[in-house]
């Protein structure tokens, strides 16, 4: 056989290899596509990852995203699926949180009660100028019934009575026993100051709200100098507190906290440190984490002082605040529980 020949026989056998490839390259191409295909019917007909997960996990999920007690953000994520709705409707975690205030109508009261079963709750009360509010009057006639199963209470209120609850609400808590109340954030506002025109029932701030099974307490603004009698608040089980108030050397004097462990405590304008924790040596010795907020520099009697009044704090914070921030407390964590 002569090169020509050879060449052309040499040519014929590439070209034949070369539509064998194509043939191959294109029944490929057929099967990925085919693939691909079939890949994306499986992922819409597979649940996406969210709807997988345990019930539980999706739970504490979707109870984060309604926190709060908006109804309409509960509403908007039960229309997502079936499966939300049904958590979202059926679980008493979701209803547990239940709020009154001067604007709301009470028929949300009733829905969280009886959707809450036996769970514990949360009440948060709002308003101002309450001793004139009929509607949360009301609610509390709903709510205290089921004191048994408040776990956390969180009142703001804004009044001209020098109280630091409206007697309204006194009469309705004082007298009620609340055996797995926890956690109590009161933030008071109080505008009038001229004590000697409103008396106060009982100079006892332990008399307004239950101390014998608090766990943790923020306190904010306001508190009569009158309730605070030295040794007259007792906290036996007492182990979070977080504070802004006025007087603060009356406070600490007058709290007993044999279990207090951390203490977060926002200096305000007329107080001095070294002045405020004078004479509290060894009284909170329990205290093992420190918060301290303020506006000046520490001196040191200052430092001797804090660390006179808290001998076993194995942690402490010291932020220097703004002017702006002192009249803000609740941006630096003493907020509601």
């Amino acid at each position: 056989m002569d090169e020509l020949a050879m060449v052309r026989a040499e040519l014929a056998r590439l070209e034949e290899h070369e539509r064998k490839l194509v043939k191959q390259l294109s029944d490929i191409r057929a099967a990925a596509s085919a693939q691909k295909k079939r890949l994306d019917e499986l992922i819409r007909e597979r649940e996406p990852p969210i709807q997988r997960l345990p019930l539980e996990i999706l739970s504490t999920i979707l109870q984060i995203a309604v926190r709060g007690t908006k109804r309409s953000r509960k509403e908007t994520l039960a229309l997502v699926s079936r499966s939300w709705r049904d958590i979202i409707l059926d679980q008493p975690s979701f209803w547990s949180t239940i709020e009154i205030d001067d604007e709301r109508s009470l028929s949300h009261v009733r829905e969280h009660l009886e959707k809450s079963q036996e769970a514990p709750l949360k009440i948060i009360i709002r308003g101002e100028l309450f001793d004139a509010n009929d509607t949360i009057r009301e609610g509390l006639d709903l709510l205290v019934p089921h004191a048994n199963r408040w776990q956390s209470l969180f009142i703001d209120t804004q009044t001209f009575v020098p109280r630091p609850v409206p007697q309204f609400i006194l009469d309705r808590i004082g007298a009620t026993k609340f055996p797995a109340l926890r956690y109590v954030n009161l933030n008071l506002r109080i505008w009038d100051n001229d004590l000697s025109r409103h008396p106060i029932p009982d100079a006892s701030l332990s008399k307004y709200i239950p101390v014998s099974t608090l766990v943790e307490l923020s306190l904010s603004e306001d508190i009569p100098p009158c309730l605070l009698q030295p040794g007259s608040i007792h906290f036996p089980v007492l182990e979070t507190l977080g504070m802004f108030v006025k007087d603060a050397a009356a406070f600490f004097k007058a709290i007993v906290t044999p279990k207090l462990k951390i203490l977060s405590y926002i200096v305000g304008w007329q107080d001095t440190p070294s002045i405020g924790f004078s004479g509290l040596r060894d009284k909170f010795c329990s205290v093992r984490q420190l918060s301290f907020a303020t506006r000046r520099r520490l001196d040191t009697l200052d430092a001797l002082a804090l660390c006179r009044a808290f001998p076993g704090v194995c942690h402490a914070y010291f932020i220097q605040l703004s002017p702006v921030l002192l009249e803000e407390p609740r941006k630096l964590g003493i907020s509601q529980n």
